[in-house]
């Protein structure tokens, strides 16, 4: 696994990969604390795009070649109404970002299908801060929008491919704390499987309850996009997964 170096300027720390996690490589010169603006990489034309859902704080943008992914950091459920962005300071490696980025390096190691982590960026503001993190960006649709326009045509092959992915993550003890249809990645061939957003994900001793109740969130995930109108829900598709990640776990 990466070792994560930093630099520190007054309340502001930029964490990057050191090593062969990175490519290209990051050092303390190479890191470009301004790919972190995003009114600078707009004004740059450098960025490309954003996904279609989640909470609008994500954007792509490509540096010369590179297509990478800027997140920041922001709070879900009713605490979002009154306190969007603001997270309680209890040290550099408990904040969100470090611990993605440390988390992306570790299933890198374990050579899981993720996006590669390129840096982050925490600002202390009192006892709070606010972070946002840049990984490497990752080709293929989500599940979400794979089943949105083509639902009845999902091969049974890829409802199997996403089974035994996560079963891989499970194996090697990643606990993937919002695994839902908008967080899993297929390839332009709908071969490969890829998780995405690793926000809050643990190492854990792999144990039977918590593998249960991961693949207990997907399902209702699936449930609940159906139920928007989305798409119709694949019972035999599902069926498929689950044999597979039986098969494998």
């Amino acid at each position: 696994m990466s070792k994560i170096d930093h630099l520190k300027e007054k309340n502001t720390i930029w964490c990057f990969l050191a090593g062969p996690s990175t490519s290209p490589t990051t050092t303390a010169k190479a890191l470009d604390k301004r790919l972190f603006d995003i009114e600078w990489l707009q004004q740059q034309g450098l960025v490309t795009g954003a996904p279609k859902a989640g909470r609008g704080n994500t954007i792509f943008f490509s540096v010369d070649g590179t297509e990478l992914v800027l997140r920041e950091y922001l709070r879900g459920g009713l605490v979002r109404y009154f306190n969007p962005r603001y997270y309680v300071w209890k040290g550099l490696q408990q904040t969100r970002a470090f611990r993605e980025l440390h988390m992306l390096s570790c299933c890198v190691s374990k050579s899981l299908p993720v996006s590669v982590g390129y840096a982050c960026k925490i600002e202390r503001r009192g006892l709070f801060y606010v972070a946002s993190l840049i990984t490497h960006k990752l080709d293929g649709v989500t599940l979400a929008d794979q089943l949105a326009k083509n639902d009845s045509n999902v091969p049974k092959q890829l409802w199997q491919n996403i089974g035994k992915t996560i079963a891989r993550f499970h194996k090697e003890g990643i606990w993937h704390a919002d695994l839902n249809a908008h967080n899993i990645l297929i390839d332009s061939d709908h071969v490969e499987v890829s998780l995405i957003d690793f926000d809050r994900a643990r190492e854990l001793v792999p144990m039977a309850a918590a593998m249960k109740s991961n693949i207990a969130r997907l399902h209702r995930s699936l449930l609940k996009e159906a139920g928007k109108g989305g798409y119709s829900f694949d019972a035999e598709g599902w069926a498929s997964l689950l044999q597979a990640y039986r098969e494998c776990v």
